[in-house]
């Protein structure tokens, strides 16, 4: 591995990752664990490159553009089939929730495609975000058929909230009952308020790399109505195949 991509790209993630638009070097440094003179070189050049811009009254960096372009078009490489968004329209229209689309990258999720909730109080994960694998009903979907992933997250597994499962051992027991029932759900495990169910999209060599899920908040969605949900998804898409 080269080492100053590696921190190069350390420092976008931790731009991206952040909830303020922008971040100073120290916030930087801090976040990736590098010192204040490597990240402040770094910055420099991919301001010079254009992919982050310094901005004086904050005396901080931001990422311009030129990475929303980068990451459109891979979003755009990463589109679901015409079959796979019939199937997001109707469960949108069905049941009037949020559907959303994710594909595994790593040891993490991401939202590449979505049909918004008619609600005017919706969940709202944004395409192009990142999730975990083993709190999330998409993260839960794509485990149940890829247990070769559950030992490499076991270190990963932590608290996000009161609800999210705690231990490997925990999880494994979950994922048999995921597979066996063919639907995943998240209640409340990574947003507070929302619950997701999902279920895996088998591609056509047998491998499971994305899922789909409908999302919403758990005033709507109580226990029994999620597993309702859960039961027409697998209906929709049990013995098919999703290039």
């Amino acid at each position: 591995m080269v080492r100053s991509i590696q921190r190069a790209f350390q420092c976008l993630e931790a731009l991206s990752g952040n909830e303020k638009s922008s971040m100073s070097i120290v916030e930087v440094a801090r976040a990736t664990d590098l010192d204040k003179a490597t990240v402040s070189r770094i910055m420099k050049t991919l301001a010079e490159l254009g992919y982050v811009e310094y901005v004086r009254s904050q005396r901080a960096y931001r990422l311009t553009p030129k990475m929303f372009c980068i990451g459109s078009r891979t979003v755009d490489a990463q589109r679901a089939s015409e079959r796979t968004r019939g199937l997001m329209r109707e469960l949108a229209a069905e049941f009037g929730e949020t559907v959303n689309l994710g594909v595994l990258n790593g040891h993490q999720v991401v939202y590449v495609e979505k049909i918004e909730s008619t609600f005017s109080v919706r969940a709202d994960l944004s395409v192009g975000k990142s999730i975990p694998l083993w709190c999330t009903g998409l993260g839960k979907a794509i485990l149940s058929w890829r247990p070769d992933l559950v030992d490499e997250i076991a270190a990963e597994i932590r608290p996000i909230t009161s609800h999210t499962i705690g231990t490997v051992e925990e999880l494994r027991r979950e994922l048999e009952e995921v597979r066996s029932r063919g639907y995943a759900i998240d209640y409340e495990e990574y947003v507070p308020g929302m619950v997701c169910v999902a279920v895996p999209l088998v591609d056509p060599t047998g491998r499971v790399e994305a899922a789909m899920s409908v999302a919403g908040l758990i005033m709507r969605l109580d226990e029994e109505s999620a597993h309702a949900i859960g039961r027409r998804m697998v209906s929709m898409t049990e013995g098919q195949d999703f290039p």
